[in-house]
């Protein structure tokens, strides 16, 4: 019961022009990133995912992923996300406003 991405979060690959008559020529070309730009993408890449904590729905326990989170709200707080998931057949955004939801009321 993750987001994988696939078809729900839409197909287009990063960066990818937008069909139709608002997207580029198709002629047109993105111009080469130079070793500095591409050193400076890899460093903030790997600033954003390092020493991230997720805090549990509930209680103020920190975790080191979505999915430990999950886990910890399943056993400790018997409220299992996936099952909430698959009850009200929730799609991406749906998702989300349920966990806004459970953050702010903790029900």
């Amino acid at each position: 019961c993750t987001w994988g991405g696939g078809a729900a979060m839409g197909s287009r690959a990063v960066g990818a022009a937008p069909a139709g008559p608002g997207g580029p020529p198709a002629d047109e070309e993105m111009p080469e990133l130079s070793d500095g730009e591409e050193s400076w993408e890899e460093e903030e890449e790997g600033a954003v995912t390092e020493g991230v904590r997720t805090r549990c729905l509930f209680c103020d326990r920190l975790f080191s992923s979505a999915e430990d989170v999950f886990s910890h709200c399943k056993t400790e707080h018997q409220f299992n996300v996936c099952d909430e998931i698959k009850k009200h057949g929730l799609d991406f955004y749906g998702y989300v406003k349920l966990i806004n939801f459970v953050r702010l009321k903790k029900p």
